[in-house]
Parts: C-alpha cells; sequence; structure tokens
C-alpha cells in the first residue's frame, strides 16, 4: 500500500518551526520502492514503485501532503485510483479537486496536506476537506479525530520537543518513531484483525517477517523557510538528506 501509518505534525506550534513532521511509513518489505529524490515536477517524495505514487511529499513552495491508508474496512476490488496519487496531485497543484470529488473510488485513506500558511485534514469514509487550526496532531490508521495509544504518545512525544531544536530535535523525533514496545491489549482499538496482530501493529515501529517500517521521516522547516527533509530506511544505507529553501 502507498501510504504511510503514523503521522505527527507540530504546525506552527513550535518556537523556531512552522512545519514539523514525524512519520513512518509500514509495507512489505519485498514492495519494490525508490527512496527519495526531486522529481521533474518539482517533488520531493520517494516512490512506489508498484503503482507509482507516494506517501509523502513537499515542494520548493512549501506545499506538502500526507496519506495513511485506513485499517478498518475491506479494500475496494478494483479502485479507480492509488490513493497514492493524492499527495502529487496535491503538491504538483495537478487536478487535485477532482480526485477529491472522486474519493470514494479509491480504498480508505486520511490525508493531512497543506503550505506554510494553511493545514487540511480530509478522508473518504466521514471527514470532507476542511482546515486544522495551528497545533499538534497526530494519525495512524483510524481518522484523525480517533486517537489509539501509539498516536497519542506520538502527541506527547511532540509537545515535549518544543524545547528542542536543530540536530537534538531530529534525533529526539527518530527515537520517538523508533518505539517498538506493544501497548497492552486493554488499551488496543479492534479493527478487526484480531489481538494477536492488534499487539503487533501497536507500537509506532512495526518489525514482522515480511511486513514492517520501510523508512522514518522527518520534515523541519524553521521561520525563515529553510527545509530539512531526513529519511532512514530500515533496508538500506542509514540515511537520506535533502536540504532547500521553500520560496512561497
Amino acid at each position: 500500500m502507498t501510504a504511510l501509518c503514523i503521522i505527527g505534525v507540530m504546525y506552527n506550534e513550535h518556537p523556531d518551526y512552522q512545519l514539523v513532521l514525524a512519520a513512518n511509513r509500514d509495507e512489505f518489505k519485498s514492495r519494490p520502492t525508490a527512496r527519495p529524490f526531486f522529481r521533474e515536477e518539482g517533488m520531493l517524495a520517494g516512490k512506489d514503485e508498484m503503482k507509482g505514487g507516494t506517501w509523502l511529499g513537499i515542494n520548493r513552495s512549501g506545499r506538502f501532503a500526507a496519506v495513511t491508508n485506513i485499517r478498518s474496512g475491506q479494500p475496494l476490488e478494483a479502485p479507480a485510483f492509488s490513493r497514492g496519487e493524492l499527495v502529487p496531485a496535491w503538491v504538483n497543484d495537478d487536478d487535485f479537486d477532482s480526485y477529491i470529488a472522486r474519493r470514494d473510488e479509491t480504498d480508505g485513506f486520511n490525508l493531512l496536506y497543506g503550505t506554510m500558511e494553511n493545514l487540511f485534514y480530509v478522508n473518504n469514509k466521514e471527514h470532507p476537506p476542511h482546515e486544522l487550526k495551528s497545533g499538534i496532531y497526530s494519525l495512524s490508521n483510524a481518522d484523525l479525530y480517533t486517537l489509539w495509544p501509539k498516536t497519542k504518545q506520538l502527541q506527547k512525544d511532540l509537545m515535549k520537543a518544543e524545547t528542542l531544536q536543530g540536530e537534538q530535535l531530529v534525533s529526539y523525533l527518530f527515537d520517538a518513531l523508533a518505539k517498538r514496545d506493544a501497548f497492552p491489549d486493554e488499551m488496543l482499538p479492534d479493527t478487526g484483525v484480531g489481538i494477536e496482530l492488534e499487539r503487533r501493529l501497536s507500537s509506532a515501529f512495526i518489525d514482522m517477517p515480511e511486513y514492517g517500517t520501510r523508512c522514518s521521516t522527518v520534515i523541519l522547516v524553521d521561520r525563515s523557510g529553510s527545509c530539512q527533509f531526513i529519511e532512514h530506511s530500515s533496508f538500506e544505507e542509514p540515511e537520506i538528506r535533502h536540504e532547500f529553501v521553500i520560496k512561497p
């Protein structure tokens, strides 16, 4: 699936950064993937080599988007498009409204998207597009307003990050994304996959034989527009880093 499985965002909440984003992509380990690069159209993103979409992207004008799947419910037998197409549609300003108008024609998703001036959220279950206020948000495979133990924990971690900056903040966020402890059964959601799998999927970082956290990504945009995009991969070279200045 071309999607993230946990996202934490500080939006105009940190004293030094307009945007702080920390996210994990969970995926089958055999699924072919390209690591983040600047595409011809200007988006910086990884690439799902199977369907061509992506889970997280940002461009030099500050348009960014991140998508998760929704675990509950059955996937469509033949979706009209991949939810991985939503991120480039927004970041590249390419017929995004048409995709959103047809959002019930793809598998369940949550999409956080915006610019340095505005943040929005939409899913294709019950939440139409709407703007979010400045604040701290965390999102996994339920909707934005249904917090699971690991999204509550990531929110707490982000709240503690307000006093950090630079490489200390980067290291702290990657440590938060690397937490592997399962939560107690009584705290877990019931998404129809059985309690054993709920346990294994309950941590921020997932490591199962064939499926798990493929990469962790941190994006920082400071008040002057300087952007750092850092990815740690679980299976390839440990870090990719891009730095550039956002010019709206």
